[in-house]
C-alpha cells in the first residue's frame, strides 16, 4: 500500500482511512454477488465502526470468467479508473492475463461509444403528442397519493361516516376508522388537547416528522386536515391493530420467531428515524401500543405526538416539559434536563422485555423476585439460569439461543449512562445475528436487599464499566436514570399519570368551536403543501427553462436544465431520454 500512497500522492497521516477504503473497494467489485457486502455493512466499515472485511488480493481475479460478467461491472471499474486517473488501470494490468485485457478494453470501448451516441440523442426532446399508457396514469396517481394530502373536514366525516367507528383512543386524541370513495382504508385521528396551543404543537410534531419519513416500519401519512371546526391526522389502517394486544393475553396467537421478526422491523424503524433522515427524529414514546401491526403482522412504528425534530449537530436537546409514558420512559424525561435520542433506545429495551416474557415488566402479583421483570431477566442472566426463565415465559427450547440474544440486547439498552446503549443500527445487527453481543453490564447494581424490598418501579444501574466504543456518541444526564430516590421517582409517575388519565377524558370530545389559524399554523401548513412533489406542465418547464436554454449536463438518462421559477426559486430541470418509451417510463 505505501507504494500506491506514493503514486496518488496520499499523506501518510491518511494511511489508514486509504488502506480501509482499498479494502472497501476490493470487496465491492467481487465477482460473485454475494460476495459483495451490503451497504450498511460498507458504511460500518467506513465510518470505522467495524473491521472485520479481509483484505481481498487482485490475484484471485487471474481465474475469473471475465465473459460472464456483468456490463455494468466493467463500467463500474472505469469509473474507479476514472477516480484514480488510470492507477487502477495499471494495477489491472499487472495482475491479470493479456486476453482478458483485450477483452475488457473492447468492452470499455463499446460502452464508451454506446454513452456517446445517447449523449447526441438527448439534444433534441421530442415533441410529439402522445397518450399516456394506463400503467403511467396509475403509477402518477400512486405517486399523487404518496404526499400527504389536505383533506376538508366534510371529506372526513364522509369517509368515517361521521366518526361512528373508534379504533381507540390516547391522550393525543381518538382514531376512527375511514373508508374512502376509492376503497381506501384509513384511520383518522381527531386531536385534542388542554389548549390550542398544545393542539397544534402536536400537529405540528405529527405532520412534521411522520409526514417527511417513508419506511416500511413506520406508520404512513395519507393526509391532514385543519379547519376551524376540526384538526385531524388521516393515517393507513393497520388491520391487526396495536402490539400491546398479543402480548397480555392468555391466547398466545404469535409465536416467538414472529415476536422476533416484530423487534427487528420496530429497531429498523426507529434506527431510520434517527440515523438516515435527514435531521434526526426523536421519538420518546414506544411502547407495545405504539407498534401497530397490518394484515401481515409486520410492525410499523406509529403515534408522532411528541416526537422531535432536532438537527445532527446538535446532540443534546433541552426538555421542556414532561414526555413519554411511565415504566418506558427514562425519568429524566420529566426533568428540564438535556437529554439525547438514546432515550429511545431505553423504551425500546423496555419493550424488548415485554416481548420476551408477554407480560407487564411490573407486575405485583408474581413473586417479589419476579414482579419487575428486567431485575428477574438480569438474576437469571448472572447466574446463567436462561432455562427457568423461558419454562417461565413458555419459551420453547428451540428458541433459546433467539431469547437470550434478545435478552442481553435488552440489558444493554436499559443501560444507566446513554453512552452505554447501543444505537438503534447496531442493535439491528445485534438481533439479525450480524454482530456479537457483549456480556452486557448490570443496570442494577446499586439495588441492595433493602432497595429491592422499596418495590421501585424502575431499578437503574450507577456503575462506570466499560462499554464497547462503537456505541459511544454522547454523553448526557437528562436520559440518564436519577438517582434512586424511590419516593421522588414515584410522585413523578403519579403526577404523570393523573395526566393522562385526564388527557384521555378530554379525548372522548371533539371541539368544534370555530377559530382562525394562527400566522404560525399557515406558514406551516404553506411549508408542508411545498414539500411534497408537485405536477408541472410541459408549459410551465418550457417558461421556467426558457425553453430548455441552458445546460447544465447530460447523461445517458437525460439532459439536465437550468430554471428558475417566478417565486425566484432555481432548478435543475432533468429531460429523460432512452430507446424507447417503455425505457423512459421505467
Amino acid at each position: 500500500m505505501r507504494k500506491l500512497m506514493i503514486v496518488c500522492e496520499i499523506e501518510e497521516k491518511d494511511r489508514g482511512m486509504a488502506e480501509r477504503m482499498a479494502k472497501v473497494a476490493l470487496w465491492c467489485v467481487q465477482y460473485k454477488p454475494e460476495s459483495r457486502p451490503l451497504m450498511s455493512i460498507v458504511i460500518l466499515v467506513v465510518i470505522a465502526w467495524k473491521e472485520r472485511l479481509p483484505l481481498c488480493t487482485m490475484k484471485s481475479w487471474n481465474n475469473t470468467n471475465l465473459w460472464s460478467l456483468n456490463f455494468l461491472y466493467y463500467l463500474q471499474i472505469l469509473a474507479i479508473e476514472v477516480v484514480l486517473q488510470g492507477h487502477f488501470f495499471y494495477t489491472f494490468l499487472s495482475n491479470v492475463r493479456y486476453w482478458q485485457v483485450f477483452v475488457y478494453a473492447m468492452i470499455v470501448i463499446v460502452a464508451e461509444v454506446h454513452r456517446i451516441i445517447a449523449q447526441l440523442r438527448n439534444r433534441t426532446i421530442s415533441l410529439e403528442p402522445q397518450f399516456l399508457p394506463l400503467f403511467m396514469v396509475k403509477f402518477l396517481d400512486d405517486m399523487d397519493r404518496e404526499k400527504p394530502n389536505k383533506f376538508t373536514s366534510q371529506q372526513l366525516r364522509i369517509a368515517t361516516n361521521n366518526f361512528n367507528t373508534l379504533l381507540g383512543s390516547s391522550g393525543f386524541g381518538s382514531v376512527y376508522k375511514g373508508i374512502f370513495s376509492n376503497e381506501t382504508m384509513v384511520a383518522v385521528k381527531v386531536l385534542n388537547g388542554t389548549s390550542d396551543k398544545r393542539i397544534e404543537e402536536q400537529f405540528i410534531a405529527e405532520v412534521s416528522t411522520i409526514g417527511r419519513t417513508h419506511h416500511f416500519n413506520l406508520v404512513r401519512l395519507h393526509g391532514f386536515c385543519f379547519e376551524k371546526c376540526l384538526r385531524a391526522l388521516v393515517y393507513e389502517y393497520m388491520g391487526n391493530g396495536s402490539l400491546d394486544k398479543y402480548l397480555f393475553n392468555d391466547n398466545k396467537l404469535l409465536g416467538f420467531e414472529k415476536l422476533h421478526e416484530i423487534v427487528v422491523g420496530t429497531a429498523k424503524g426507529i434506527a431510520y428515524l434517527h440515523e438516515e433522515c435527514r435531521q434526526r427524529i426523536i421519538h420518546y414514546d414506544i411502547k407495545p401500543e405504539n407498534i401497530l401491526l397490518d394484515m401481515k403482522f409486520s410492525p410499523k412504528v406509529a403515534d408522532f405526538g411528541l416526537a422531535k425534530l432536532c438537527n445532527r449537530d446538535k446532540t443534546h436537546i433541552t426538555m421542556t416539559g414532561g414526555r413519554g409514558t411511565p415504566g418506558y420512559a427514562v425519568p429524566g424525561l420529566w426533568m428540564p434536563l438535556p437529554i439525547t435520542h438514546k432515550c429511545d433506545v431505553y423504551s425500546f429495551g423496555m419493550l424488548l422485555f415485554e416481548i420476551i416474557g408477554r407480560r407487564r415488566n411490573l407486575d405485583v402479583n408474581l413473586p417479589e423476585s419476579q414482579e419487575w421483570f428486567p431485575k428477574w431477566v438480569w438474576s437469571k442472566n448472572e447466574k446463567r439460569e436462561m432455562g427457568g426463565l423461558m419454562i417461565a415465559c413458555g419459551i420453547e427450547e428451540k428458541d433459546r439461543g433467539m431469547t437470550e440474544r434478545m435478552a442481553k440486547i435488552a440489558l444493554w439498552c436499559i443501560q444507566y449512562k446513554p453512552e452505554s446503549r447501543p444505537l438503534t443500527s447496531i442493535v439491528v445487527k445485534m438481533l439479525e445475528g450480524l454482530d456479537e453481543i457483549p456480556t452486557p453490564l448490570s443496570p442494577f447494581p446499586f439495588l441492595s436487599v433493602e432497595a429491592s424490598n422499596l418495590r421501585s418501579i424502575c431499578p437503574h444501574d450507577l456503575g462506570n464499566g466499560l462499554q464497547p466504543e462503537s456505541w459511544t456518541v454522547e454523553t448526557s444526564w437528562g436520559d440518564s436514570i436519577l438517582h434512586p430516590n424511590v419516593f421522588v421517582y414515584a410522585m413523578i409517575v403519579i403526577v404523570a399519570e393523573v395526566h393522562r388519565i385526564i388527557a384521555q377524558l378530554r379525548s372522548r370530545t371533539i371541539s368544534l368551536e370555530p377559530q382562525f389559524l394562527p400566522l404560525s399554523m399557515v406558514k406551516f401548513l404553506d411549508d408542508m403543501d411545498r414539500a411534497k412533489p408537485n405536477k408541472f406542465t410541459s408549459q410551465q418547464l418550457r417558461i421556467a427553462t426558457n425553453n430548455f436554454n441552458t445546460l447544465l449536463g447530460s447523461s445517458g438518462f437525460g439532459s439536465v436544465y437550468k430554471g428558475i421559477f417566478s417565486n425566484e426559486t432555481m432548478v435543475a430541470v432533468k429531460v429523460l431520454n432512452g430507446t424507447s418509451d417503455k425505457k423512459i417510463e421505467e
